[in-house]
């Protein structure tokens, strides 16, 4: 029944195209149709929508179409859009809100627009009720947000809105995540953080993410507005009547008002959405890193790191004990090396880079003071060039 409708429709805007001077729109309850003949020259980067915001379509550039229209002088764009999915037969993939085509077209005839080298951007509207979840907090917390990793093929979507001005980082365990697509409206900044599936390598344990200023130190209290959700950008194949999702994906303007979707093709569009329960708890850095550090996994990470440690100290102590050396002064504290005993040249070189990677590790879970973990990490590495002077020097000579 749906495609008899969809194929009626399609009649009805081919008949309009053949003689279609200025653009065309049309809107119900049911169904949305924008008809318009471009010049080819042209098409490139159209921002193509309705004049009340249902779906929307901003085409990618003259250079990733060239291979479409190069031969024809003019095109036809053909767009549809339905409030609800007209595809019912095939319910894998649980689809909300608006579903949107398009099409574009030369004498009546479809051109192919597939594997483009920039993407399409679709944006489907959604109809959620979900509000975001707002917490004051003062500048030494942080959020942390406790989830169950979301179900395979769909995209996870953070968004947290704070002043103005104010940075925010996430973190997904002990790893920060990739820097945020921030915009800003009413003097507000959000921060948006699309994680994908392969984020998440155990679906089955339990998701921790922490919201957290990158530095503590310039703002005292936070407002923060939190929503967290999934989102699936999928297509129909016409010819297997199915719902598909590759090549496509979710982007980052992605909001709980529409999906932000990804498409190296055209087609029919659709979106899936889903808010999960969500634990929200104010709690400081330094607890929440305790917390992951808690986990099995964590624990089996550190160990490893101590044990590459050891290896490297003795590996160390290895070289060392190759080196029978005269009687002289090496220039650090009071360590002298006396002739036919064993120097430490190597041990010492491996403490100092351990050194500083833990000071790293300090500065960026504690962060109270910046300038003076940047001061210390800058004294450990002066100290650590200096000794890798020394021992170049100490190797470029003969042992007796």
């Amino acid at each position: 029944m749906a495609k008899s409708a969809i194929d009626v429709l399609n009649g009805l805007q081919l008949a309009t195209l053949t003689n279609l001077r200025d653009k065309v729109t049309l809107q119900t309850p049911t169904v949305s149709i924008y008809l318009n003949s471009v010049n080819s020259s042209e098409i490139g980067q159209q921002v193509l929508s309705f004049p009340i915001p249902v779906a929307e379509f901003i085409l990618p550039s003259q250079s990733a179409l060239q291979s479409v229209v190069q031969s024809v002088s003019s095109v036809q764009i053909q767009m549809m859009s339905f409030p609800q999915n007209p595809f019912t037969i095939d319910s894998s993939v649980n689809i909300s809100g608006t579903v949107a085509s398009l099409t574009v077209l030369n004498r009546s005839q479809e051109l192919s627009v597939h594997n483009l080298s920039d993407d399409v951007q679709i944006f489907l509207p959604q109809s959620s009720a979900n509000t975001p979840t707002s917490i004051q907090t003062s500048a030494d917390m942080a959020l942390q947000l406790s989830l169950e990793a979301p179900p395979a093929g769909r995209t996870l979507v953070i968004i947290v809105s704070a002043d103005q001005g104010v940075g925010l980082d996430l973190y997904h365990g002990l790893k920060c995540v990739s820097q945020a697509h921030l915009t800003r409206q009413s003097g507000e900044d959000f921060h948006t953080w699309i994680l994908t599936p392969d984020v998440f390598p155990d679906p089955t344990v339990q998701q921790t993410f922490l919201v957290s200023p990158p530095n503590t130190t310039e703002t005292q209290n936070l407002q923060l507005s939190v929503s967290v959700f999934t989102a699936e950008c999928a297509f129909w194949d016409p010819e297997i009547h199915k719902w598909r999702s590759d090549g496509c994906r979710v982007g980052p303007q992605t909001t709980l008002e529409r999906v932000h979707c990804l498409c190296k093709h055209l087609s029919f569009f659709g979106s899936s959405f889903l808010v999960p329960p969500v634990q929200i708890d104010v709690t400081r850095t330094a607890e929440y890193f305790s917390q992951i550090s808690e986990n099995p996994v964590m624990v089996v990470l550190v160990a490893c790191f101590y044990v590459c440690y050891i290896l490297a100290v003795l590996w160390a102590r290895r070289l060392d004990l190759r080196n029978h050396v005269q009687v002289r002064e090496i220039n650090q504290g009071s360590i002298y090396c006396i002739q036919s005993s064993k120097c430490f040249y190597y041990v010492l070189h491996v403490i100092q880079k351990v050194l500083i990677i833990f000071a790293v590790q300090f500065c960026v879970v504690y962060k109270q003071n910046k300038q003076l973990c940047l001061d210390h990490i800058k004294s450990l590495v002066n100290n650590s060039i200096k000794q890798d002077e020394r021992l170049n020097n100490v190797n470029s000579k003969s042992w007796a």
